[in-house]
């Protein structure tokens, strides 16, 4: 518990001493919500980093919010995905339907992602496979935590290397008949 939070807590003892904020009488509630508000007030200000002037100090510590933007992350398009499949012993049909790309580390440059252009039908095959494999309690997740997971694994061992951080699925559509 720090110094504002019992503070706080002795100033509700105090307005409770005096009636309490539940109290019938409107001058008691008066003063109680008055003490309640003038504490939170004495409480925040000291938080402020220069809440007075000239304390210089206090206001070097704050730091600076750095206008440096990030660098832009590299994504690899792997295109529209629309997979149908039947399943006989369930009596079902699954359409899923999404776009699909890779998000790539940072040490990856545009050069790199040229050399995955000729491995991307093997690329999209793995996806594919990944997608099959997957129940449809996977795709009914808000997220698709477990199905992109189950991409990146097809993914990773593929390539055998780790130059993709996750998958990326947008326009994402399932639906069972």
């Amino acid at each position: 518990m720090n110094l504002s939070s019992e503070y706080m807590a002795s100033l509700s003892r105090q307005s409770s001493s005096l009636g309490g904020i539940r109290s019938r009488n409107p001058a008691q509630r008066a003063i109680s919500g008055l003490l309640v508000s003038a504490a939170w007030w004495c409480a925040a200000v000291p938080c402020l980093p220069a809440h007075a002037e000239g304390n210089k100090a206090a206001a070097q510590a704050v730091p600076e919010k750095s206008t440096k933007a990030e660098p832009e992350r590299l994504t690899f398009n792997l295109g529209r995905f629309e997979i149908r499949e039947v399943r006989t012993a369930r009596e079902e049909t699954t359409k899923i339907s999404f776009v699909a790309y890779f998000a790539m580390s940072p040490d990856v440059s545009k050069k790199d992602l040229l050399k995955f252009e000729h491995r991307k039908h093997r690329l999209r095959d793995q996806v594919i496979i990944a997608v099959r494999a997957a129940q449809n309690l996977d795709f009914q997740e808000p997220e698709l935590q477990r199905l992109r997971r189950l991409i990146l694994f097809r993914v990773r061992r593929l390539l055998k290397e780790d130059v993709v951080q996750d998958i990326l699925l947008s326009e994402f559509t399932f639906a069972t008949e």
